[in-house]
């Protein structure tokens, strides 16, 4: 018996059959809705959904699911539907009910903390290349802090626009104060008030487009000004494909922004479990599930990936990894604005990103060091420059973290937001011997730039390390902790629901709190009055939940060996039993003459035979019948060298009433019943493991992986201890036995 986790679980599919609903509720807008009203509409938030025993993410308000595709009053285990189409929803296009939300709406819901204003003003100071007056930015640091935000170059007329508003006049350029309006206004990132997305099932999606297509140019809803359009999601892709639409839909072009589709498409494909991301893409995920802790954002993304049928894989090698490490959207603003500063440093100093980095690499080991880092960031005079800084930018490029930037990382970090940088062999060649690109001169080597604080940065680097390994010390047991709460909570949900099924609980728990189970709990001779029996039954064709076989297995009839007794016979139509016997003549069954091996007697005169082709096939469909479990008292085979793991619910199991307290000193004691079936016993002077009990906390180490009960070549059932005295027995009998064939 071992005590282990499984992905096997007890899903329930209860009430899961589609609820139609009217098509006029499309009119009725769901933030608008009265309480009473609200679980009457088809849709609900996507902040509000949750698994048993999960806790919902803060997702934009503006996305929604449907609860034909995930119904929050389902009660047990579930799974969950892949998201397939998206339906884009406007309950009503009128101007009062669908708006760009206004700038003090967005200022609302993006209120700075002091680390976050910090992290602004940071960003303010790199960005400020050729200072304006009061070191603001001018269109060049705008159209780089621009980028930053959205991933995404603007174009001159939108720079200037942004330089009118939020600076006092275009020589001045943007403030600090002015570059965090811009950012938390809305300007950037227009959003509509009334619009909504929502995953629905695909079943309700072929009735919408069938509605869409009976209505034509019509309006969907008479006298209403209701819009819809049918996307598919897809995965790699900001936007999915758009399947169908209203006709006043495709008049409008949509009216969505690219920032709605592409936040509302993000968010569904990370509901939906996909790991792989563009960088605008996770930049989005970033900025809307930030007022979540990365670590939620984890355990949500796990426990739904964990309830849709896929392969497991590890999301830490995955681009998916940045939305669990970065807080907030303006940690993530402040680090690209520190590569934008180099870049823009480099350029300035009139070197190529190649040459930049032989320069910075003191050592010509074609990687750089946070020392080397800590003095390239000196000679390009990154303002306000600490070594805290340097060890956050270094961080942000070590992406395999070894502790070194590998010049691929060192690319990386110098692309420019928005757009993909064309790698050519050729030119990388000519920098490499000292070329100019334009008049193919050869040009001087650039100066090595010396390292710096290589013993601050190593003290800096080894006081974060020992951090973070004492934070994820304390996290994997906060997170045994919680696995083991939420693994405990799953399993009285599937007894639950397993003792919903036919046949019952499967393992099934007897109390003598309960006069049903007090007679069965007597059988077992004089136990104490808090004694409980687990019982786990492999006589209904079918694995109790919770068990792993490891090997070949199968289930057969409890009497499989008697298959073959007392088969019936054929009979005559006067009832005489066909007798074996020498015969010819036609056989009855295939109308074939010749030889027959079973007749009537002839004293009978029924004169009725069977060839012995149909005999044996008639004997083999009633062994097959025999042999099939379906229907039958069943036990489970395993083949020799397999195992079987159970686990045994827990004491706290809560299944039906609540367990009674354990009782004092027999905590950790088990009475265990088994019955198995041997065909052979053990060779003389072996051992045939049977049974071995694991804790929670079991060494990985094989040497602690031994039964703890056998069986002996006598029959006779025993621990370890037994074992290894007959196994010493054993020996001793075949070196004697030796010995006397030597002498």
């Amino acid at each position: 018996i071992e005590v282990e986790k499984f992905v096997e679980r007890e899903y329930s599919r209860h009430q899961e059959r589609p609820v139609p609903w009217p098509v006029s509720m499309l009119a009725l807008d769901p933030s608008g809705a009265h309480a009473d009203q609200a679980d009457q509409h088809p849709f609900y938030s996507l902040r509000d959904f949750r698994l048993l025993n999960q806790e919902p993410l803060c997702f934009p308000p503006s996305t929604m699911v449907s609860r034909n595709y995930f119904n929050p009053a389902w009660s047990g285990l579930r799974r969950i539907k892949n998201v397939v189409v998206i339906m884009e929803w406007a309950p009503s296009t009128a101007d009062d009910d669908l708006r760009l939300l206004t700038a003090e709406e967005h200022s609302a819901s993006s209120k700075l903390n002091s680390t976050q204003q910090n992290a602004v003003d940071k960003v303010h100071t790199l960005l400020a290349f050729d200072k304006g007056e009061g070191g603001n930015l001018t269109s060049e640091g705008l159209t780089e802090a621009i980028r930053a935000a959205t991933d995404r170059k603007p174009t001159e007329e939108e720079v200037e626009q942004l330089m009118k508003e939020f600076g006092s006049s275009e020589s001045e350029g943007v403030s600090s104060r002015g570059l965090c309006d811009m950012l938390t206004t809305g300007r950037l990132r227009p959003e509509h008030k009334g619009r909504y997305w929502v995953a629905v099932s695909l079943a309700e999606a072929e009735t919408l487009r069938r509605v869409l297509h009976v209505r034509m140019a019509r309006p969907v809803l008479s006298g209403r000004k209701t819009e819809l359009a049918l996307h598919l999601s897809m995965s790699g892709q900001e936007s999915g494909r758009v399947l169908d639409a209203t006709s006043g839909w495709r008049e409008a072009n949509s009216g969505s922004t690219q920032h709605e589709v592409a936040v509302s498409h993000g968010c569904f494909r990370y509901f939906d479990g996909d790991m792989h991301y563009l960088p605008p893409t996770l930049t989005k995920l970033v900025r809307v599930l930030q007022r979540t802790h990365p670590h939620d954002r984890e355990l949500f993304f796990l426990s739904t990936v964990a309830a849709r049928r896929r392969i497991e894989r590890r999301w830490q090698e995955t681009p998916l990894s940045t939305l669990f490490t970065i807080i907030d959207e303006w940690m993530a603003l402040k680090q690209r604005a520190q590569a934008a500063f180099v870049r823009h440093a480099v350029k300035a100093k009139g070197l190529s990103p190649w040459e930049a980095f032989v320069a910075f690499d003191a050592d010509n080991n074609s990687r750089l060091a946070p020392s080397e880092l800590y003095g390239a960031l000196r000679w390009l005079q990154v303002p306000e420059l600490t070594a805290e800084d340097v060890v956050d930018f270094f961080e942000l490029a070590d992406h395999n973290r070894d502790g070194m930037i590998e010049y691929a990382e060192y690319m990386t970090l110098m692309e420019v937001p928005g757009e993909t940088r064309e790698h050519h062999d050729g030119e990388e060649e000519d920098k490499e011997d000292g070329e100019d690109g334009e008049g193919g001169t050869r040009r001087e080597p650039p100066p090595k730039i010396e390292p710096y604080g290589a013993d601050e940065l190593r003290e800096i680097l080894v006081r974060r390390r020992r951090n973070e390994l004492e934070r994820q010390k304390e996290e994997q047991a906060r997170r045994a902790i919680e696995q083991q709460e939420l693994d405990l909570k799953t399993y009285k949900q599937e007894l639950q629901a397993c003792s919903e099924r036919e046949g019952g609980s499967n393992p099934k728990i007897l109390l003598p709190s309960r006069p049903a189970d007090l007679v069965a709990l007597l059988l077992l001779g004089d136990m104490h009055r808090n004694a409980r029996l687990v019982e786990f039954s492999f006589n209904s064709n079918r694995h109790p939940i919770r068990t792993f076989v490891s090997g070949k297995s199968k289930y057969v009839p409890i009497l499989i060996d008697d298959v073959r007794k007392k088969l019936q016979g054929w009979k005559c139509s006067a009832g005489h039993p066909l007798l074996p016997g020498d015969f010819w003549g036609e056989c009855f069954q295939c109308k074939n003459w010749g030889p027959m091996t079973r007749g009537c007697q002839v004293f009978y005169g029924c004169c009725r035979h069977a060839c012995g082709r149909c005999v044996r096939g008639h004997e083999e469909d009633q062994v097959r019948e025999r042999s099939d479990p379906a229907g039958k008292p069943t036990c489970l085979v395993c083949d020799a060298g397999s195992e079987l793991t159970l686990q045994v619910p827990p004491v706290s199991s809560g299944v039906e009433e609540a367990d009674p307290p354990a009782a004092v000193g027999t905590e950790g004691h088990f009475s265990v019943t088994v019955e198995l079936k041997l065909h052979l016993l053990p060779p003389r002077g072996q051992q045939a493991a049977l049974m071995r009990f694991s804790p929670k906390d079991i060494s990985n180490s094989r040497r602690l992986h031994r039964a703890s009960v056998y069986l002996g070549e006598d029959g006779v059932i025993g621990t370890a201890a037994r074992a290894a005295v007959v196994a010493k027995k054993g020996k001793d009998k075949v070196e004697g036995k030796e010995g006397k064939e030597g002498k």
